[in-house]
């Protein structure tokens, strides 16, 4: 039954990724994401109980927001990607002075909008198309494990260009993504992050942010891998 269950769900990421290429729409609802407090929910928007790997990978990203959080006080900032918003309520609770967000999945922005729609503005809009954003409108402009999703779709670039345009001339851009020395394809390479980023800023520093231990659910830093974190400015 496991083994059933496995192989209609590479079946189905296969086919959802492969519509995605043919159709120029990268995105659709083909996997789960991250919720606050052990909430889940499944592909079909079931909520369910959440798994231990989820619960980690929770730990993992507030890890990310809480080194960006040193950038944003008293800055406007936006997190590109921001899932179901609990990023944003974060950099809001460390002193910006607004915040935004936006998603492609409207499942995410829905759970965003109902929990933390009081402290942050949410809207629906990818990352290599963020037209409801005008040019130079943040200080700080975050972006977490979003770069990875669209590489195969050779958007990367555009994505990073965005990012950039969005963000005001003395600004920083905060990005984390996975390391793929360290955790296979999906991510980046330390050639290619550098190749990415360096055709777009003037100057950027790449950090390691090791990865909460498989058996360490309280946030301690453990072993298990480095996802890249990226601050460029200009």
């Amino acid at each position: 039954m496991l083994s059933l269950k496995r192989m209609v769900k590479a079946n189905y990421q296969w086919l959802a990724h492969l519509i995605g290429r043919m159709s120029g729409r990268y995105y659709v609802e083909d996997y789960v994401r991250v919720y606050p407090e052990q909430i889940a929910f499944s592909r079909l928007g079931r909520r369910r109980q959440a798994r231990d790997d989820e619960v980690r990978n929770y730990l993992n990203h507030c890890k990310f927001y809480r080194f960006a959080s040193q950038f944003v006080p008293g800055k406007s900032v936006v997190d590109v990607g921001c899932g179901s918003g609990y990023g944003c309520a974060l950099l809001a609770n460390s002193g910006s002075r607004e915040v935004y967000g936006c998603d492609i999945s409207r499942q995410a922005l829905r759970f965003a909008k109902q929990r933390y729609g009081t402290i942050a503005q949410f809207s629906e809009q990818g990352i290599t198309d963020l037209r409801l954003y005008a040019d130079s409108a943040f200080d700080v402009t975050i972006s977490s494990e979003v770069l990875e999703h669209i590489k195969e779709y050779g958007l990367a670039g555009r994505a990073v260009e965005e990012l950039k345009r969005i963000t005001a001339t003395g600004g920083i851009v905060v990005v984390g993504t996975p390391n793929s020395e360290l955790l296979g394809d999906h991510g980046f390479f330390y050639d290619e992050i550098r190749n990415l980023f360096s055709a777009k800023f003037k100057s950027f520093v790449v950090f390691e942010n090791a990865l909460v231990s498989l058996s360490d659910q309280t946030g301690n830093v453990g072993k298990g891998g480095s996802p890249q974190g990226i601050r460029a400015s200009w």
